[in-house]
C-alpha cells in the first residue's frame, strides 16, 4: 500500500470517528431525558426542545455552510465543526437551567452542521468512485454505531452516575477526533471569489426556527399558529431568493433538471420525517408508561441503531453490485410496516411487539441509507459533492427535525407544561397521533421511490481528479 493510499485509508477512518460521536450524544441524550427532566422539572415540551432545537440548527445551517465550505475550505471547516462540538458538550455537562440548555444545544447543532456538512464531500474526495459505496457504508455505520452504542452506554452511565455524564465522556472521542484530524487533514483556506448568497441563508435559517417555535406554542396561543404561517412564508420566500439570485445556495433549475437527485433526496426528507420520531417516542414510553430505568430502556432502544450497524455497511457493498434503487425500496417498505405497526402500541403493549418494531425500523434505515447515498454521490460531477453532500446531510436533518417536530406539536396540543411522568394516557395519545403522520410520510416516500428510484447499477466510472 503506498503512502498515498494509506493517507486516505486513514482519513476515511478519522471521518468515520467524527459521525460516531454526534448521532451518540443524539441517542444518549434521548435517553437521558426522562432522567434529566425529573431533575431539572422539564415539561414535555422543554425535553423535546432539547432535541429538536439541536436538529433544527443542524438543519437550518447545513446548506449554507455546504455552499460556503465550496467557496473556500471544506477541510478547515470540518475541523472548526469539530472543536466546538466538542467544547459545547463538555459545557452542557454542567448546566442546570433549561433555557441555557436549550441555547447551548442551539450551538451544538450548529456545531454539528459544520461538520455533517462537509464529512461527506471529504470522503467522496479521497474515495474512487469504484469504491465509494462501500466507503459510505463504512461511514453510514459509524452513524448508526453511534446511535447503538447511545442507548445502552448513555443508559448504563445515566443509572450509574448522571445524566451529567453522558455529556462529559462523550466529550473524549470528540477531543480525540479534532487532535488526530488536525494532524491528517491538511487546510488550504481559500477566500470566496463569489459572492456568498447571504439573503438566502438568512432566510431558510429563519424559515426553520419559526417553524420550530411554533410548533412548540401551537398548543397555548395563537402566536403558535402565527409563527407557523411566517415560517412558511419564509420557506416561499427562499424560494423565490434562490431563484432570483447569481450565485444561489440551490440551483433549483439544475436540481429539477437532475431527476435522479431531486428524487433520492425528497425520499430521504420523507424516510427519516416517517421514521425517526420512534426512538424519541419509545425512550420516554419505557420509562415513564413502562416504568424501566435509564439503564433497562436502553438495552431495548440499542436493537434498532444494532441492525443499522451491522447491515449499513453490507447494504453499502451491495450498492456497489446491485440496483441501489431496488435495495433502497425494501429499506423503505420495511420502515413503512414498522411505523405502521407502531400505531398500535398501548400501555399494554409487551416487550416483544416492540422489540419486532425496532428490528423492522434498524433493517429499514440499514437497507435505505447506504443505497440512497450512492445513489445521491453518484448523480453528480465532482465538483459539486460538496453541495451534494450538504443537501443530503439537510434533507437527513431536515426529515429528523420535521418528525421531532410532529412530535412537539402533538405534545404542545395533549401535554402543555404537564410532565409526561403525571398524565400518561396524555402521552400514549401523542404517540398515537405522531405514529400516524409518520406513516403518512413513510408511505409517501416508499411511492415515490417505487417510481422513481433507478433501478440499474450505478456506473463505476472513476471521478476526475
Amino acid at each position: 500500500m503506498t503512502k498515498d493510499s494509506l493517507n486516505k485509508s486513514s482519513i476515511v477512518y478519522i471521518l468515520a470517528l467524527s459521525q460516531f460521536a454526534a448521532p451518540f450524544m443524539f441517542s444518549g441524550v434521548g435517553i437521558a431525558l426522562p432522567v434529566m427532566g425529573r431533575e431539572l422539572h422539564a415539561s414535555g415540551v422543554e425535553l423535546g426542545l432539547i432535541e429538536i432545537i439541536y436538529l433544527g440548527a443542524a438543519s437550518a445551517f447545513l446548506l449554507p455552510i455546504g455552499h460556503f465550505s465550496d467557496l473556500t475550505d471544506r477541510n478547515t471547516i470540518f475541523k472548526m465543526g469539530t472543536f466546538l462540538y466538542a467544547l459545547t458538550t463538555l459545557i452542557l455537562g454542567f448546566l442546570s437551567s433549561i433555557p441555557l440548555i436549550i441555547l447551548l444545544r442551539f450551538i451544538q447543532g450548529c456545531a454539528a452542521a459544520l461538520v455533517m456538512s462537509t464529512n461527506m464531500a471529504i470522503l467522496t474526495d479521497v474515495v474512487p468512485r469504484e469504491k465509494l459505496g462501500k466507503a459510505i457504508g463504512f461511514n453510514i455505520g459509524a452513524v448508526y454505531l453511534g446511535l447503538s452504542a447511545g442507548p445502552f452506554i448513555a443508559g448504563w452511565i445515566t443509572s450509574t452516575y448522571g445524566w451529567r455524564w453522558v455529556f462529559h465522556f462523550t466529550f473524549f472521542p470528540l477531543l480525540l477526533s479534532f487532535c488526530i484530524i488536525s494532524f491528517n487533514l491538511k487546510s488550504n483556506w481559500n477566500f470566496p471569489k463569489i459572492n456568498f448568497d447571504w439573503m438566502g441563508s438568512a432566510a431558510i435559517v429563519i424559515t426553520v426556527f419559526l417553524l420550530i417555535s411554533g410548533s412548540a406554542m401551537l398548543g397555548e396561543s395563537a402566536i403558535g399558529y402565527i409563527l407557523c404561517g411566517a415560517g412558511i412564508a419564509f420557506g416561499f420566500l427562499f424560494f423565490v431568493i434562490e431563484k432570483r439570485s447569481s450565485h444561489p445556495l440551490i440551483d433549483l433549475v439544475k436540481i429539477r433538471k437532475n431527476v435522479t437527485l431531486s428524487m433520492a433526496l425528497l425520499i430521504q426528507l420523507f424516510m427519516y420525517a416517517g421514521a425517526f420520531g420512534i426512538s424519541f417516542l419509545f425512550s420516554l414510553y419505557l420509562q415513564t408508561v413502562k416504568g424501566l430505568s435509564a439503564q433497562s430502556a436502553g438495552q431495548i432502544m440499542v436493537i434498532s441503531p444494532v441492525i443499522m450497524a451491522i447491515f449499513a455497511p453490507i447494504c453499502g457493498r451491495l450498492a456497489d453490485k446491485f440496483p441501489p434503487g431496488l435495495l433502497a425500496v425494501i429499506g423503505l417498505v420495511s420502515s413503512l410496516i414498522s411505523v405502521l405497526a407502531a400505531t398500535q402500541v398501548t400501555a399494554d403493549t409487551s416487550l416483544a411487539y416492540l422489540i419486532g418494531v425496532l428490528i423492522l425500523q434498524g433493517f429499514g434505515f440499514a437497507m435505505f441509507s447506504s443505497p440512497n447515498m450512492a445513489i445521491i454521490m453518484g448523480s453528480v460531477k465532482p465538483n459539486e459533492f460538496g453541495i451534494a453532500s450538504a443537501l443530503s446531510a439537510k434533507m437527513r436533518s431536515l426529515g429528523m427535525a420535521f418528525s421531532m417536530m410532529i412530535i412537539t406539536v402533538f405534545m404542545s396540543i395533549y401535554l402543555g407544561h404537564h410532565m409526561i411522568t403525571t398524565h400518561k394516557a396524555e402521552f400514549l395519545l401523542v404517540m398515537r397521533g405522531s405514529f400516524i403522520v409518520f406513516s403518512l410520510f413513510a408511505a409517501a416516500g416508499t411511492y415515490i421511490s417505487l417510481r422513481n428510484s433507478p433501478m440499474k447499477k450505478m456506473p463505476s466510472t472513476k471521478k476526475a481528479s
